[in-house]
């Protein structure tokens, strides 16, 4: 990268040497300069905490800042940390939560508001803080009420249930008979291109995130014609 410099032409940087490197030396210096802007702004700031099994079978929770910056001069969204335990209960969340930030020198008065994955958990967490807040004593975090995405994306997947199962059905068969088979791409490409249709291929609805039908089946109505046109052909 740079063969000029005398000192970097003869650097050399195995995977142990590169892992100090960012864990001891970047990652120090770009947290100072986030709790630089982050007290620099002295506007507060929202956290925002994600806990999930890991494949090492241990609890993980990242830890997230949204706040205005000012050298920026717009919202920002800046990954703090990650915390690693067994039990995921409120109180041991908050506990963790609460000394991650402390441990980050970003005072526990400047926080807006909490944000999490799980509604009913983040209720008793978002509790538990504001019980931290009013014992010493300072005013609670402004309360927005529970997370709308989740009712929202609950409610689309009962709908689905009564309404959508044909869709899902025709999305997942149709991607899938076209996923493993490179002859069945090539014949639906020269059918797109008969027609003069974009070749793309058909997107993947995961049944677990209900929202993704909408662009699969967006997807498969913009191919629609040829589809229809490859499986009468196929039938002949």
């Amino acid at each position: 990268m740079f063969p000029s410099d005398p000192v970097a032409k003869d650097f050399t940087c195995g995977a142990t040497k590169r892992s100090y490197i960012i864990t001891h030396g970047l990652a120090p210096y770009l947290r100072d300069l986030l709790l630089a802007d982050v007290k620099k702004a002295n506007t507060g700031f929202t956290v925002h905490y994600d806990e999930t099994t890991t494949i090492q079978i241990k609890k993980q929770m990242d830890i997230i800042l949204r706040y205005w910056s000012v050298e920026q001069n717009k919202v920002v969204v800046y990954y703090v940390a990650s915390l690693f335990f067994g039990h995921a209960e409120a109180k041991t969340v908050t506990k963790h939560l609460l000394e991650a930030l402390a441990d980050n020198g970003l005072p526990v008065n400047k926080v807006i508001a909490l944000f999490s994955n799980g509604p009913n958990v983040d209720t008793a967490i978002t509790n538990l803080v504001n019980k931290e807040l009013t014992d010493s004593p300072l005013p609670v975090m402004v309360d927005i009420g529970s997370c709308n995405l989740h009712k929202v994306h609950n409610a689309f997947g009962k709908g689905l249930a009564i309404f959508g199962h044909d869709a899902v059905d025709l999305a997942l068969k149709l991607f899938y008979w076209f996923k493993h088979s490179a002859a069945r791409r090539d014949d639906l490409k020269i059918v797109q291109f008969a027609l003069e249709l974009d070749s793309i291929f058909l997107l993947r609805h995961v049944e677990s995130r209900w929202l993704s039908l909408q662009p699969a089946v967006t997807r498969i109505l913009s191919q629609w014609l040829a589809l229809t046109k490859y499986f009468r052909s196929s039938r002949q």
